[in-house]
């Protein structure tokens, strides 16, 4: 078994960010996905919510309504969660990423787009979020989501 590209402190792994077709379902392959993320940067910077219930930076996301595909998803939760407008033609396919979950034990996928913006947007809060930030990713916040910054990092290092 290859290593994780991540685990966090509850043993969850991010075990790969593969470029495959962008979904247009809530599963591929027969492995369910349930989940947009949106890695939204400015710069060098990235954007993440202090989550209120798990206490720790995310980034932007949630989950796939069933009347949606994932990239309405993506544009409907970086909305509802920053206030951040985006327009589905503006996000950018990046891959899915793969996750080994606990309790219960199971494999899921999660929809990844970037979105990248010259001047840095004005972001708010939200019901789900105490605070919104654009961070560095070499430097972040003591509380991170480990498996959401190997996605933030490996999604810069992708050449477009």
């Amino acid at each position: 078994m290859d290593a994780p590209l991540a685990v966090d402190s509850h043993g969850q792994r991010l075990t790969e960010l593969s470029t495959t077709a962008e979904p247009t379902a809530q599963q591929v392959g027969g492995v369910p996905c349930p989940l947009s993320l949106v890695v939204a940067s400015c710069s060098s910077k990235v954007l993440f919510g202090l989550n209120r219930w798990r206490q720790q930076w995310e980034l932007p996301g949630g989950m796939i309504d069933a009347d949606e595909t994932p990239r309405m998803a993506a544009v409907r939760e970086v909305l509802e969660e920053t206030g951040l407008v985006v327009h589905p033609d503006e996000l950018e396919w990046v891959g899915l990423a793969a996750f080994e979950l606990l309790n219960p034990p199971r494999r899921e996928l999660a929809a990844v787009y970037r979105v990248s913006f010259v001047d840095t947007p004005s972001v708010h809060v939200s019901d789900e979020l105490l605070e919104v930030a654009w961070l560095e990713l070499d430097s972040p916040p003591s509380k991170h989501s480990a498996l959401d910054l190997a996605i933030a990092r490996r999604t810069r290092d992708v050449v477009r």
